[in-house]
């Protein structure tokens, strides 16, 4: 192939970056492309060059290979039996079954799935369900996990800045918030996954008698409308050797056992005790208490004003009755999804750090043989 480096577009990055060249194949048929500036020089008219192009990798090419092959070679792969795990076929009724009333049996049977897809397989340890309909996922995400010709897909979803984990079916939705590749021994935990990649047909492995209870059923990831009674409800599942909180996804519900610790108040720990006594039993937040603590803080520069939370905690109060029931008001759950974003940070820097160290040390316990 031949190579004539006349220049064929006018953009200032294609100026800088690229230079677009006519390519003459053996026979006279021209076609054209791009090549690198600081490459453009190795090039002159007449010149011969191979042209390799890239293959364009699709989803449609990836197949999962054997999943005792894919697991054989891989240390993390101890962490599971094979033997006690069955394929999630596509006529199989549980991506039919309703979420009302059958939350709890699906998160179980979810509870210690497996998912491959090509090379990779990830164990997961922590899954979180919601039904597809409004009133069955305050969360929002009901709508962004579409089955079209499967009856469920595996999907990396970005939602509020974040690429979710997901399956979903006809009648729910499953977020995975912690796991481990087995066959790369990656952690992820916390609701951003950045490192497991499913494609279009990724297959589903169910543990085989995953409704019994073996795995507890607790909170899920709670950023969701705080007037809805379903918002308190739990509908996740955790393997039982992570049970601890300090090695399970830090939520709104279990912030405050992270920051009770620490001396003295801030809006951060504040937050994590107004969302703590709301998930406690008794679901009930004294609003005398929040404006006691709130005196003791002293906002931080620049954090007094409409984005900065003090002022957002300052909003709450104003707003809460004298004692704050769940589900609450409309006008609390406004200012409640506000604290809740801001305190998203603090959850996610919690998860990468000390929630993950804790979950390396368990699985590598694990993996020797430990009980």
């Amino acid at each position: 192939m031949t190579m004539n480096t006349r220049h064929l577009a006018s953009d200032q990055f294609a100026k800088d970056m690229l230079v677009p060249v006519e390519m003459t194949i053996v026979g006279g048929e021209s076609l054209f492309g791009f090549v690198f500036a600081t490459r453009a020089n190795l090039l002159g008219e007449g010149r011969v060059a191979l042209v390799s192009p890239f293959k364009r990798r699709l989803e449609e090419t990836i197949t999962d290979e054997d999943l005792k092959l894919a697991l054989k070679t891989h240390k993390y792969g101890l962490l599971v039996n094979v033997e006690d795990y069955e394929l999630l076929e596509d006529d199989d009724p549980f991506c039919y079954m309703p979420f009302s009333g059958r939350s709890e049996l699906v998160a179980r049977k979810l509870g210690g799935c497996l998912i491959q897809s090509g090379t990779d397989v990830i164990l997961c340890l922590k899954v979180e369900v919601y039904g597809r309909s409004p009133d069955e996922d305050p969360h929002g995400v009901a709508s962004l996990v579409c089955p079209d010709v499967r009856p469920f897909k595996v999907v990396n979803q970005m939602n509020e800045g974040a690429s979710q984990l997901m399956i979903g079916t006809v009648r729910w939705n499953a977020l995975v918030t912690m796991a481990v590749v087995l066959t790369s021994g990656k952690i992820v935990v916390g609701p951003n996954n950045t490192i497991f990649n499913p494609h279009a047909a990724s297959h589903v492995w169910l543990k085989k008698g995953g409704g019994k209870d073996m795995y507890n059923y607790v909170e899920r990831q709670t950023r969701s409308h705080f007037d809805e009674d379903i918002t308190y409800r739990k509908h996740a599942c955790v393997h039982p050797r992570f049970l601890k909180f300090n090695t399970m996804p830090v939520t709104l519900a279990t912030l405050w056992a992270f920051k009770k610790a620490a001396k003295g108040w801030s809006g951060i720990k504040l937050a994590a005790f107004i969302f703590h006594k709301l998930y406690s039993e008794s679901g009930v937040a004294l609003k005398s208490q929040v404006e006691e603590y709130l005196q003791e803080i002293r906002p931080k520069k620049g954090d007094d004003d409409d984005r900065g939370i003090h002022a957002n905690l300052k909003r709450l109060v104003q707003a809460m009755g004298e004692e704050e029931k769940v589900p609450v008001s409309r006008e609390v759950d406004k200012e409640l999804k506000d604290l809740a974003g801001r305190v998203q940070k603090e959850q996610t820097k919690l998860n990468l750090t000390i929630v993950t160290t804790e979950v390396e040390k368990v699985i590598e316990g694990i993996v020797r043989g430990k009980k």
